[in-house]
């Protein structure tokens, strides 16, 4: 039974295995600890009593297919060494892997397990896929080994590895990943908002070094030819039926909200605020729902293009393909880089960086000090109207030239105080306007010039004023608790 020839008896090794099993009815437990299991061998469909594996060895292809444990298996430090399928299993009794070893693929679809089920320390190399399994007590995979498929025997980064897409979990309370790599694991139509993440490591974002899940970076191109199940773990994320976008972002997005809440909840705020990251990046690069607006264009441009009179530009539009499509990917693409959600990555990475406004804030006062004195600042006068403004213990005479860079190349220098206003002077002050302004200063020394000037500190006031505004909450996000 313990012989690692490849070549051993199967009649007689079958003998002996119906044998262990019967001798298990007496006491509750059949023993095929470090049997060594023949190539050709066809396990049984139902075990009335529990199997101990330990440490058994499995030479060739096993499948337990829609076998059924009544007291449940342990299959503890068992190596297989060729793919092992344990599709629609039902394990009625406490199922254990801990500490085995898969060198291929590994199949758990859909089975169930009606007790508890450890795979603490596993072992997958390769592809293995929990998918719509149901998980009706707890479930632990501490410091199990997870990892991509393999491609023609290489490593492949872009295809995933654990797949736990539509499996259910009674207790989600109860589920444990610990200290396992998930950067390649697939979650999506799971709902992981109560699942015990500690010491995980995730995927990274190459841009920023954020966290994010694999559903984002999955290829549903080619997963169809190399994956075992043929792509179908993949299937949720392709796009529906005349959809622009990519794949179904909003399916991703509910699973970052998940992820959100499990990390909000347990006040790890700073890796819930990289799956907030990644919850707003699918609403960026999802296409927008179409509006009353956006539906009459999309009608105007289809009527236009299919008109009897055949305008030059209809032929011109048709004739290189041009269609209402083309309005819908136009409005897409505005959404990505131009929409509301942009600009709030842009400023702040939605709320994440307190540094990005706070550059973008001083970048504007920066601009804004060169573009005042294009329109002109004149010393501003009191409410009142009677005296002019007080600037370093000078009085300000309201009927003075303009600092401006035409008058300061016309009279070659200006005048403040009776002193001469050098350039770097004069841009002080213009600094000095920019910054009353942001502050919403009431009496600053200088005020733009009416109109252009006037206009520009409006304009200025709405920009820095948001961007105040999202430093201030992003460092709330980053500090709070």
């Amino acid at each position: 039974m313990h012989s690692h020839d490849k070549n051993k008896d199967v009649d007689l090794f079958l003998r002996e295995f119906n044998l262990t099993l019967s001798r298990g009815t007496a006491t509750g437990v059949a023993d095929f600890s470090d049997f060594v299991f023949p190539v050709d061998f066809f396990p049984p469909k139902e075990f009335p009593v529990r199997c101990e594996f330990e440490s058994a060895v499995f030479l060739g292809d096993v499948s337990f297919f829609k076998a059924i444990f009544q007291q449940g298996a342990g299959f503890n430090f068992v190596h297989f060494e060729a793919h092992a399928d344990f599709d629609r299993c039902v394990f009625n009794g406490p199922a254990s892997f801990d500490y085995a070893g898969f060198a291929t693929s590994m199949s758990f679809k859909s089975c169930v397990f009606r007790q508890s089920a450890h795979f603490n320390h596993a072992h997958f190399p390769a592809f293995v896929d929990f998918s719509n399994t149901q998980f009706l007590d707890a479930v632990e995979f501490r410091e199990t080994s997870f990892a991509g498929a393999h491609k023609v025997g290489q490593y492949d980064p872009s295809l995933p590895g654990p797949v736990f897409s539509r499996a259910s979990f009674a207790k989600p309370e109860l589920v444990v990943f610990y200290k396992c790599y998930l950067g390649q694991a697939l979650f999506c139509n799971c709902d992981v908002s109560r699942f015990m993440f500690s010491n995980i490591t995730w995927r990274r974002r190459t841009s920023n070094g954020k966290k994010m899940v694999f559903e984002e970076d999955v290829s549903l191109s080619s997963a169809t030819h190399d994956l075992p199940d043929g792509g179908i773990c993949v299937f949720p994320l392709k796009p529906r039926s005349r959809q622009a976008d990519e794949r179904s972002y909003d399916l991703v997005a509910e699973l970052y909200q998940q992820l959100k809440k499990n990390y909000d909840d347990r006040r790890d705020y700073w890796t819930a605020g990289d799956f907030h990251y990644g919850e707003m990046e699918m609403k960026r690069m999802a296409t927008p729902q179409p509006n009353r607006l956006s539906h009459w264009f999309a009608e105007e441009i289809k009527s236009f293009l299919a008109s009897e009179k055949q305008h030059f530009v209809a032929r011109w539009a048709k004739k290189r393909g041009y269609s209402e499509r083309n309005f819908h990917v136009f409005r897409r693409e505005w959404h990505r880089h131009l929409g509301l959600a942009a600009w709030y990555k842009y400023a702040s990475e939605y709320g994440e960086s307190y540094g990005r406004p706070a550059l973008w804030l001083a970048g504007f006062l920066l601009l804004f000090m060169l573009l005042y004195p294009i329109s002109g600042l004149h010393p501003a006068i009191r409410a009142g109207g009677a005296q002019p403004a007080v600037y370093d213990s000078v009085s300000r005479d309201a009927g003075a030239p303009e600092l401006s860079y035409h008058n300061y190349i016309l009279y070659g220098s200006l005048q403040r105080g009776g002193e001469k206003l050098s350039f770097p002077a004069l841009l002080g002050d213009s600094l000095m306007t920019s910054v009353a302004v942001a502050a919403l200063q009431r009496d600053p020394a200088y005020e733009p010039s009416y109109p252009w000037g006037r206009a520009l500190s409006w304009f200025e006031l709405v920009l820095t004023s948001t961007l105040i505004a999202l430093f201030l909450l992003a460092v709330r996000r980053q500090f709070r608790r």
